[in-house]
């Protein structure tokens, strides 16, 4: 089924004149008159001809009467013809004009409707591109960060197990200084990546994030108790597996945001290995 366009509901349907007078009714008017016309001179030549008396011209004065009167209402109707004729065509082209005007307010309604809507859905890919961009930014900063910890507490438990060997089991007094500085650094770089997990929309990339970062924070936690437990050797066993634990969860973290933000760009992913050089805080 159509649909009626905004013209077709808001314009009255034009009327069809009625058969009142036609074309050729106006003519046979028109004819008649002229017969009528015509007739009153033939009548008064043919009259003066034959010597009519007063007896002749008293009827033919009542029909010459009758045929004025004739003629009289053939030019009144022609009259009212020709002015129907004008009011109808004056009526058809203000109904053509309101058509036209109807439309041209139409389409530009409609072009109007399509601008907002382009202007929209430009508005939404941009703010879903602005979205995005933070996103990858985050990710980055989360793994950077991760890495930086990670490796900081790599360097400090290997520093601490190289001095323990050259000292033979004992620690000159800097080595608590030392602890300090690494649990400040680490937690330098753990409280940047927690600021950047803010623009982190995305729940599994979250989800991802804070286990990475779980897990850094779990292999400090482990050092530190073991530097707090003495200067046994033995209580760093096992110390290596929970910062490689660490790091390759982080690395998943990595490739996981991969996959989800940039399936065809660049890669996320830090290069973290087992001992890292120290990283600059800048």
């Amino acid at each position: 089924m159509r649909t009626p366009d905004r013209s077709e509901c808001y314009n009255d349907p034009v009327t069809e004149p009625e058969e009142d007078f036609t074309v050729p009714q106006a003519a046979l008017i028109v004819s008649v008159g002229g017969v009528v016309l015509g007739t009153i001179p033939f009548v008064l030549i043919w009259g003066f001809l034959h010597g009519w008396g007063q007896g002749q011209w008293g009827p033919v004065a009542a029909w010459l009467s009758g045929l004025l009167t004739v003629f009289a209402v053939v030019v009144a109707l022609y009259q009212t013809l020709l002015a129907r004729q004008e009011a109808e065509a004056t009526r058809a082209n203000a109904a053509e004009e309101m058509r036209l005007v109807e439309e041209r307010h139409t389409r530009q309604l409609a072009q109007a409707e399509a601008s907002m809507d382009a202007s929209r859905t430009f508005h939404i890919e941009q703010l879903a591109v602005t979205q995005h961009n933070r996103e990858v930014d985050a990710v980055k900063s989360i793994a950077k960060n991760i890495t930086k910890a990670n490796a900081q507490t790599s360097i400090y438990t290997f520093d601490y197990l190289d001095e323990l060997a050259e000292n033979n089991g004992e620690l000159a007094d800097s080595g608590l200084v030392r602890l300090t500085n690494f649990l400040t650094q680490f937690e330098y770089y753990r409280t940047v990546a927690t600021v950047a997990m803010a623009d982190i929309r995305d729940k599994e990339i979250a989800r991802e994030a804070l286990r990475s970062l779980s897990a850094a924070v779990a292999a400090a936690t482990a050092v530190r108790a073991a530097v707090e437990a003495g200067t046994d050797p033995k209580n760093f066993l096992g110390i290596e597996k929970t910062a490689e634990k660490a790091r390759n969860t982080n690395n998943e973290f990595q490739m996981f945001a991969l996959r989800k933000l940039s399936p065809n760009g660049p890669p996320l992913k830090e290069t973290q290995g087992p001992r890292t050089a120290a990283v600059d805080e800048s």
